[in-house]
């Protein structure tokens, strides 16, 4: 319900909006990082860097957190993407995910 909510406002909001994806953040981050710059007048760097380790750091509540490759190999996988769920998580989001929201933004409910 959350998740519909929020993008659905973001989407039908009267004000300049830059909505990013997570996940072409994480698969595509210098075409995106590239644009970002462009869409603000600016101009990405010549040299790009990736941060492979957690950018959340490793300690107190971030103790675990997965560097880049690691949520590569879970988030490129469907059946990865959902470990954790329940079976009703799971029912839940395919009955009550907006289908106009998961297709704009190129998903497919689980």
């Amino acid at each position: 319900h959350l998740w519909n909510e929020w993008y659905s406002d973001y989407l039908t909001a009267d004000f300049p909006r830059l909505i990013i994806r997570s996940e072409d953040m994480m698969f595509h981050t210098p075409e995106v990082i590239r644009k970002v710059c462009e869409c603000g007048g600016g101009k990405m760097r010549d040299e790009f860097r990736y941060v492979l380790e957690s950018a959340k750091g490793s300690t107190g509540a971030h103790h675990g957190a997965q560097g880049l490759a690691a949520a590569m190999i879970r988030y490129a996988d469907a059946a990865k993407r959902v470990t954790g769920f329940t079976q009703d998580d799971l029912e839940y989001a395919r009955k009550n995910l907006d289908p106009l929201l998961m297709e704009k933004f190129g998903y497919v409910t689980p």
